[in-house]
């Protein structure tokens, strides 16, 4: 059963969102207090997200009910019991949670995460729930080449700040329509073919969503493409080069012998617009 604050925080929403904004203000502030109070620095609230009963951070569990669940039904899809998974850009753990409990007590994820806050919450998920099992954390960014240092940036000044708005990408092409400052934090780099070879992996479903460095990591993943074949979904950011089309041709360039298509199932020669898609191997040239 979902947690009371969490419930509540849904429930009063509609009201909440006709105050006056001196008066949510307030709310806001009174809520946040109450959180802090019932669940104390390091507490998770039960809360339903995509229709899973998680225990996640209070201010992760008020992102709703549904997060991103589209992206949660493609994997339902193609993730299956026993598949060794790499999530690349892990974020907070809700979509690591999911691939998860999808493998099975049977399979691995190996969820790889570079922002500090990020990858704190992150752990705390994965224990949390009773995951330590099965998923294997990266504290990197995967790019095209282990083992370099690397400038991750971060929207925002604080490197503890959760969420998304983290990229190896030029800070200055990430959307960042509030104008926050950004800071620059230095990060170890890993690579997929590394990441199969360092843990073993015979991996069937690669996620990539790294905020405009999914070229690099799909350059660090031609070995694993090859040999193994697996499923890939993979987050396209216009925004994060000169020439999209162009970008998202070399995309496809990175993924011979696949074929793409939308979540919603229509097929595309190559990526054009933001949008998560999803790569499966051609039948004839699985391994």
């Amino acid at each position: 059963m979902p947690d009371t604050l969490i419930w509540a925080h849904s429930a009063l929403r509609p009201v909440f969102t006709k105050l006056p904004s001196s008066v949510q203000a307030g709310a806001r502030s009174l809520y946040r207090w109450l959180l802090s109070q019932r669940y104390g620095q390091d507490g998770l609230a039960i809360a339903v997200q995509n229709e899973r009963s998680w225990r996640l951070d209070p201010l992760v569990a008020l992102r709703g009910e549904v997060a991103e669940l589209e992206t949660i039904q493609a994997f339902r899809r193609v993730v299956q019991p026993g598949m060794d998974v790499i999530d690349v850009g892990a974020n907070v753990g809700q979509m690591t949670l999911e691939l998860a409990h999808l493998v099975g007590d049977q399979g691995r994820v190996v969820a790889v995460e570079p922002g500090p806050g990020n990858l704190r919450l992150l752990e705390r998920h994965v224990q949390g729930n009773g995951m330590g099992d099965r998923v294997l954390m990266e504290a990197a960014a995967c790019t095209d080449q282990p083992d370099q240092t690397i400038t991750l940036n971060i929207l925002g000044s604080d490197t503890d700040d959760i969420g998304s708005g983290f990229s190896v990408v030029d800070a200055a092409k990430l959307p960042n329509p509030h104008q926050l400052p950004t800071h620059a934090y230095p990060v170890s780099t890993t690579t997929v073919d590394a990441l199969v070879a360092r843990y073993a992996l015979t991996p069937g479903f690669l996620k990539i969503d790294v905020e405009g460095a999914e070229l690099q990591v799909l350059q660090g993943a031609q070995q694993t493409l090859k040999q193994y074949r697996p499923i890939v979904l993979v987050g396209f950011h216009p925004f994060a080069f000169e020439d999209a089309i162009a970008a998202g041709q070399a995309l496809m360039n990175l993924l011979p012998g696949y074929s793409l298509a939308t979540l919603a199932g229509e097929t595309v020669a190559y990526p054009q617009t933001l949008a998560e898609y999803l790569a499966q191997p051609l039948p004839d040239l699985k391994p």
